[in-house]
């Protein structure tokens, strides 16, 4: 989602036309939003208090810590868990790609904000940030555009959204999307056209 939304900015700095920027479950660069430390303080001891297994609790926050500090130093590689079931990479530059691509993200901060209209095909069932609230359906994308934001719901979780038995909603949802931008763009196609493309919506 930030490559496309970068990709959108290098696009209009060029002199292309960016109707709809689609990006899938991402978070804003910003969001959520992080407390000060008093109240992180206080929302930690909050939640250690609430754990049932208050020791698992406190390594898995220290872990975390250490995964976010070794991946913003470069060496985040050993933090990452290994990729089951996929032969094309080997484990070793797995790990190295994802920590590069982890410490690109905690990194990126737009330099601009677009006039464009920002598509969110999201899962319904929130990621789990710990103390950290994800409220909002836009995922924070409404500070960087300044039209409203759509926002589109998968019904499953953040890892399920990619699975086979979803993909031909979000081809449905996705193919919507270009349908109305390209009549946006295009003159007034023909009644015959439009109920080609009827027909492409209502077949899948």
């Amino acid at each position: 989602g930030l490559v496309a939304y970068e990709l959108a900015c290098a696009l209009i700095q060029r002199g292309y036309s960016v109707p709809r920027i689609i990006l899938f479950d991402t978070l804003a660069p910003g969001y959520p939003p992080h407390p000060s430390l008093p109240k992180k303080v206080w929302l930690h001891t909050k939640a250690f208090w609430n754990k049932p297994n208050k020791w698992a609790y406190l390594k898995e926050r220290y872990r975390n810590w250490r995964k976010r500090k070794a991946i913003l130093a470069g060496i985040g590689k050993d933090y990452v868990e290994g990729l089951q079931g996929v032969d094309v990479l080997s484990d070793e530059i797995y790990r190295k790609v994802w920590a590069g691509l982890e410490r690109a993200r905690m990194n990126y901060m737009p330099t601009q904000r677009l006039a464009n209209k920002i598509v969110m095909v999201r899962s319904e069932t929130p990621m789990d940030w710990g103390i950290l609230k994800l409220d909002d359906p836009a995922n924070g994308w409404n500070r960087w555009t300044t039209k409203p934001v759509d926002v589109l719901s998968v019904p499953v979780g953040h890892m399920e959204i990619f699975e086979d038995k979803n993909l031909n909603l979000l081809l449905r949802q996705v193919r919507e999307v270009i349908i109305e931008a390209t009549e946006e763009l295009a003159p007034a196609p023909t009644s015959n056209l439009k109920e080609q493309l009827a027909k492409k919506i209502q077949n899948g």
